[in-house]
């Protein structure tokens, strides 16, 4: 089914966990074990075996129910909400061995409203909006090392306007385009100098200010050590990749 736990770890930047994402091409009808009633997964693992413990309509898993898979005799995903002609739908909640989502889906994916909350060290939180299996809309995404973004995501980036809170303090507000400040936006220091006015693909200057978020300094023409310069790195949404 998918999503899975972050395999890949957390950082890109630092960048979300989980085949969030749309269905895959290996998508496929499984059989239950036991039975011919099938279920739909977007995102099968190899070695699967699956159980299902509700009704089945035309050989498709229907109602409420709950559905587990195993992986060479391992639990690593637990299904339990409504199916709809094979597919989880509605309201439910989907565990894994580090992580649990609570809220609504699609098509066997994350859709609508949604709580994901991994155990693992990154410690990654995200409640808000889902499309097709991604962050879409509007959400807040924190980790344990004390990062957090709170505003607009199209298909697992930060596009739109939001506010980037880092771990030592640091903040950007404002506009982003593919996980980079891009329009007009503010980003403070913990120390308290400002930064304010046009963004360009994670790149800031104004006279003898210069400023880089989320790129590397080499990329808006600028060196780790110049005044007023920061190395600070946008921390990012990695897909989950639905491997345990």
């Amino acid at each position: 089914m998918q999503s899975g736990p972050m395999r890949s770890g957390i950082v890109v930047g630092v960048l979300i966990a989980a085949g969030f994402g749309p269905v895959t091409a290996q998508a496929t009808w499984l059989t239950v074990q036991g039975s011919d009633c099938t279920v739909w997964d977007p995102s099968p693992v190899s070695n699967q075996t699956i159980e299902w413990t509700g009704a089945c309509k035309d050989g498709k898993a229907d109602g409420h129910g709950v559905l587990t898979i195993h992986r060479s005799g391992k639990l690593v995903e637990r299904d339990e909400g409504e199916f709809v002609d094979g597919k989880q739908a509605g309201q439910g909640v989907r565990e894994y061995p580090n992580a649990r989502y609570v809220g609504e889906f699609k098509d066997g994916l994350f859709d609508g409203k949604g709580l994901y909350v991994s155990s693992d060290s990154d410690g990654m939180r995200y409640d808000g909006d889902w499309k097709a299996g991604n962050l879409d809309g509007h959400g807040a995404l924190s980790f344990a090392s004390g990062i957090r973004y709170e505003g607009e995501f199209r298909a697992n980036t930060y596009t739109g306007f939001g506010r980037m809170t880092m771990a030592n303090g640091d903040r950007y507000e404002g506009q982003y385009t593919l996980n980079t400040p891009n329009g007009k936006g503010v980003y403070t220091t913990a120390t308290g100098s400002v930064y304010a006015g046009q963004w360009h693909h994670g790149c800031f200057r104004d006279g003898a200010e210069a400023m880089h978020f989320g790129v590397p300094a080499e990329d808006c023409g600028q060196s780790e050590d110049a005044s007023g310069s920061s190395s600070a790195a946008s921390p990012v949404p990695e897909p989950i990749d639905g491997t345990p």
